[in-house]
C-alpha cells in the first residue's frame, strides 16, 4: 500500500506541472488569437483562482501535505477606463433663434393702356372729311376756271368756227390739256387719287 500511494503521489506530482503547463500553452495561444477582444473580467477571475488553485495544490503536495493559505485576493484594475459622456456646459449653447418667415410682396400689375378705337376712327373720320373738302374745294374752283375760259371764248375769236372744228370737241380738249397740267405736281397727283378713292364705288361693290 505505501509503495502504491508513494506511486500515486509521484504521479499526481509529475502530472500537475505537466497539466499546468499545458494550460498555460492553451491559454498563451487562445490569448494571441483574440487580442483585440475584450476580456470578461468573470471569465478573468474564474481563471485566475484556477491557476491559484492548482498553484497551491503543487505546494501542498510538495511540502508534503501541509494546507497553504489561499493567496490574497488582489484587486485588479479594468483594461478598459470608461470616460464619462462630456456634455457641453449649457452656457455654452446657441440659443435657437426662430426663424421669421418673410411674404413676399404681392406682384404689381401693370395695366395696359385701353386704346379708344372709336375715338381714332371718329378722328380718322374727321380727318377725312377735312381732306374730302379740301379736293371738293379744288374741283369746284377748278369748274370755274374751265367755265371762265370757255365764256372768254366768243364764237368770232374761237379757231375752231373758221376751221370748222367742233365746239364741245375743242372745249373737251382745253380741259384735257388744263387736268394735265394739274396733274403734273405730285401733290395735286395724290389729292386725285384719294378723290377717285372716297367718289368712285366701295371696294365690295365693285
Amino acid at each position: 500500500m505505501n509503495v502504491l500511494a508513494i506511486d500515486f503521489d509521484q504521479i499526481i506530482k509529475f502530472i500537475i506541472p505537466v497539466v499546468v503547463i499545458i494550460y498555460y500553452i492553451v491559454s498563451a495561444a487562445r490569448g494571441g488569437k483574440s487580442e483585440e477582444e475584450q476580456v470578461d473580467p468573470e471569465e478573468a477571475d474564474r481563471r485566475r483562482r484556477i491557476q491559484e488553485e492548482i498553484r497551491r495544490k503543487i505546494l501542498e503536495r510538495q511540502s508534503g501535505g501541509a494546507p497553504q493559505p489561499p493567496p490574497e485576493a488582489r484587486e485588479e484594475t479594468p483594461d478598459f477606463i470608461f470616460e464619462e459622456e462630456f456634455e457641453e456646459p449649457e452656457t455654452l449653447r446657441e440659443p435657437v433663434r426662430p426663424v421669421r418667415r418673410t411674404t413676399a410682396p404681392a406682384p404689381t400689375v401693370v395695366e395696359a393702356p385701353v386704346r379708344d378705337y372709336a375715338s381714332e376712327v371718329a378722328e380718322q373720320q374727321r380727318k377725312m372729311a377735312e381732306q374730302q373738302s379740301r379736293i371738293e374745294e379744288q374741283l369746284r374752283q377748278a369748274r370755274e376756271r374751265m367755265r371762265g375760259v370757255a365764256r372768254a371764248a366768243t364764237p368770232s375769236a374761237r379757231p375752231g368756227a373758221t376751221l370748222g372744228f367742233d365746239e364741245s370737241q375743242f372745249a373737251g380738249d382745253r380741259l384735257s390739256a388744263s387736268v394735265k397740267r394739274d396733274l403734273q405736281s405730285a401733290g395735286s397727283l395724290r389729292r386725285a387719287i384719294i378723290l377717285k378713292e372716297v367718289l368712285d364705288k366701295p371696294v365690295g361693290l365693285r
